[in-house]
């Protein structure tokens, strides 16, 4: 396989065949936040992002949780969760990004 994706998201999106196995199929290897640090995703895309604050501990929290998954194998931190681009843009990021939102939205005007 090739490349190693960081799967940052809902637990939904995390625990759903939504992107993974479609990124698999592209050799592209996906690790993903574990089980409370998904629950905690949920919790700032939810109780904070949807309502309009973007704190700086959960920016902070986001960080460590790519670290981690960094720290597993996972060299580009995928944003799959339209809120969590709320955080970081590219020049910003502290490690490589891909903002999935962005992707859909470049892919569809390409065409």
């Amino acid at each position: 396989m090739g490349l190693t994706l960081s799967l940052l998201g809902t637990k939904y999106l995390i625990e759903s065949d939504l992107y993974w196995p479609h990124l698999e199929r592209a050799e592209i290897r996906v690790v993903k936040p574990t089980r409370s640090q998904a629950e905690e995703l949920r919790a700032m895309v939810f109780e904070e992002l949807i309502q309009g604050m973007v704190p700086e501990t959960s920016r902070a929290t986001l960080q460590e949780m790519a670290g981690d998954c960094r720290n597993r194998g996972g060299e580009v931190a995928g944003l799959c969760c339209t809120e969590l681009g709320m955080f970081f843009g590219d020049e910003e990021a502290p490690w490589r990004l891909v903002n999935f939102t962005e992707a859909h939205v470049k892919a569809v005007s390409s065409n």
